[in-house]
């Protein structure tokens, strides 16, 4: 008998504290919307089960929990897509299963439930280690609230990854290798780097479109912000700090999913309107 095709499953949870001014996913403000979100919970569950009864038998590689926000996302839910995705595509043993925080205080404080629930990997959307460049960005979080929620996320986690964005105005190739050591210090066992672009539909594509952005807050260009090969090459040599799997590093399975031809099924109905 041959093995079951593979699935890796994505849940997008589209509501957020605040909606960061460079985004341009599909995200609505969380305001209150506990019975839309219920909902949204429950088309969720059903949209995974008519994409089985599609797919038939396979085999489950990986979730990830997107956004949005999914930190925000109430504990028992994350638990009970979990455990219907398990259901659904079953046989696959121990699966890695990653959802995206911010770390703010209040968000951090979930993160031991987000644990119970069955989520094993944590990526922090950090974005920078520098106040200055958080503020310019819009984050509702601190430097000081990211080693705060870091330190939160190792204690519940056993497997850690970090955003960052480049290429933002100012940034030199020396400040960005700067943070890039800062992180791989901090013992991630992933770092993904995202380059900052100005999308038309954001508040910095309406700002540009305005004429707002002057010449001291023109974007770096991307090109001009490749780190030393010896930064990379420190970042593959320096251990992590995972309280279970001292020193490995080890890839995305998510990533590997995607890149690897394994199918990818996405689990999310738009968001609704903003208001």
């Amino acid at each position: 008998m041959t093995e079951p095709d593979t699935v890796a499953l994505y849940v997008h949870w589209p509501y957020c504290a605040r909606i960061c001014p460079y985004c341009d996913f599909n995200v609505v403000r969380d305001r209150g919307r506990t019975g839309e979100q219920a909902a949204l919970a429950d088309a969720i569950v059903t949209d995974m089960e008519a994409q089985a009864a599609l797919l038939g038998e396979r085999r489950l590689a990986s979730i990830f929990f997107g956004g949005g926000t999914p930190s925000l996302m109430p504990p028992d839910q994350v638990a009970r897509i979990i455990q219907r995705a398990r259901a659904l595509f079953p046989g696959g043993g121990e699966i890695e299963i990653t959802l995206e925080a911010n770390p703010t205080d209040a968000e951090a404080a979930r993160f031991a439930a987000l644990a119970r629930a069955g989520v094993n990997r944590l990526s922090l959307g950090v974005q920078s280690l520098d106040d200055e460049a958080l503020r310019f960005l819009g984050r509702n979080h601190s430097a000081a609230e990211a080693m705060r929620a870091l330190e939160l996320a190792r204690a519940a986690f056993a497997r850690l990854s970090i955003d960052l964005i480049y290429a933002r105005p100012g940034q030199t190739v020396a400040h960005w290798t700067e943070e890039l050591n800062r992180a791989v210090d901090l013992g991630f066992e992933h770092v993904s780097p995202y380059q900052l672009t100005i999308e038309p539909t954001t508040a910095f594509g309406r700002a540009f479109a305005r004429g707002l952005w002057s010449r001291r807050t023109r974007i770096s260009p991307p090109t001009s912000m490749r780190p030393p090969r010896r930064c990379w090459r420190r970042a593959a040599s320096t251990p992590t700090r995972s309280p279970t799997t001292p020193g490995a590093r080890r890839r995305a399975r998510r990533t590997i999913c995607m890149c690897g031809g394994v199918g990818i099924m996405w689990a999310w109905v738009p968001a609704p309107t903003a208001g």
